[in-house]
């Protein structure tokens, strides 16, 4: 049974899209999507090396337009007893990415749950959808509440969202749930998606297996966010309806000040404000240290001239869980990498690049998906 869903007119166009009821989680196919239970990538070789090329920013870009999965869409409900005024709690159409399209939960098959930055969206991990598919794995990747994908069914649950780190975390708990998710093999969380992604890890070390941190942003307030008030005072008075529009003009000039912000509209700063500002920083040290309690697998992504977050406080993020200077694999200002990136045979090290890489995700893809091919390769067989 097919019915039509209702339509979308926030995003400047009306999008008619068909639910398929003969699912167990209602998931939206959208037209020209890859049919049910394909893969979007086939005939993948057999060996890593084939397929995994140490391409250019400009090259994963060009490939990706070419390629490139669409979104589908799926009714969770969360926040459950969160709000008095709201006790059955906030409904998302959640928007995601998934390279293994209307499969069931299968085991066997190695899994990857991915979490965007703020502001950002699933498309940020293009760089790497196509060669993590083409290793057999599936990757899914769901997309947060206003950033121009997800919406609440209603404007009241948007405005409720404070897109706190446990609201973030209990989301993408109760998406996995809906989509009959048991088991995930990595957490990958880019920037602002570590939190989130630390949270469920520590909350659920049973349900993900490993973790991964790309570019984190700080455990303290950085370099990106300051001063770190103002961010406290835009999330507290955004609110109160009568400061909107004067904050919509300070937004207006932040957007050009901080360069996380200069491609994204007011309405997707606001949320990405409203994340930093209700991280909690003190529990959330905490919870680093945890992660190394635990023994939770981990490796950590991270470069000396990140533009947002001082290399200083990363290396205190990296000290926090954990982490030492010879559980780092250092990429020089030339390329070359001490110790080599074919040692490993254990738990694979985090990557530390010395050299001019700001984004490592988009500038330097392979060695992200040389890092997870190694890190699946260590959780599978333990």
């Amino acid at each position: 049974m097919f019915i039509i869903s209702r339509t979308r007119p926030w995003f400047g166009f009306s999008v008619i899209r068909i639910l398929r009821q003969n699912t167990l989680s209602n998931v939206t196919l959208h037209k020209g999507a890859p049919s049910r239970g394909k893969c979007l990538f086939c005939n993948a070789p057999h060996r890593f090396g084939k397929y995994l090329s140490y391409s250019t920013q400009s090259d994963n870009l060009a490939q990706n337009k070419e390629s490139k999965l669409k979104p589908r869409y799926l009714y969770v409900r969360t926040s459950q007893e969160r709000w008095e005024e709201l006790p059955d709690g906030l409904v998302f159409d959640v928007a995601y990415l998934d390279t293994h399209p209307g499969s069931q939960y299968d085991p066997n098959v190695p899994l990857i749950v991915a979490l965007h930055d703020s502001p950002g969206s699933h498309e940020q991990f293009q760089p790497i959808f196509e060669s993590l598919t083409k290793l057999g794995y599936r990757v899914i990747a769901p997309n947060f509440p206003g950033f121009g994908f997800t919406a609440g069914i209603a404007k009241s649950h948007d405005d409720t969202f404070l897109h706190s780190t446990d609201e973030r975390a209990q989301l993408v708990s109760d998406f996995l749930s809906e989509l009959g998710i048991k088991r995930v093999d990595i957490l990958l969380g880019l920037r602002t998606g570590c939190y989130p992604s630390v949270r469920l890890v520590t909350g659920a070390p049973d349900v993900f297996r490993s973790l991964i941190l790309l570019s984190p942003a700080g455990h303290k307030p950085y370099r990106e966010i300051q001063p770190f008030e103002l961010y406290i005072t835009l999330s507290s008075l955004w609110d109160r309806p009568f400061f909107r529009p004067l904050l919509r003009v300070v937004l207006f000039f932040l957007k050009y000040r901080k360069p996380a912000f200069r491609k994204h509209t007011i309405g997707q700063i606001v949320p990405a404000i409203h994340t930093v500002a209700n991280v909690g920083f003190e529990e959330f040290g905490g919870f680093l240290v945890t992660v190394d309690q635990l023994k939770v697998p981990c490796c950590m992504v991270y470069s000396d001239t990140d533009c947002r977050v001082e290399s200083e406080v990363l290396e205190e993020f990296a000290d926090l869980l954990g982490k030492r200077s010879s559980d780092f694999m250092q990429i020089d200002k030339s390329g070359h990498a001490e110790p080599s990136d074919d040692h490993y045979s254990g738990l694979p090290k985090g990557i530390h690049f010395q050299n001019d890489v700001e984004d490592p995700l988009t500038q330097q893809s392979g060695h992200i998906v040389k890092l997870i091919w190694d890190l699946m390769k260590f959780i599978r067989k333990s």
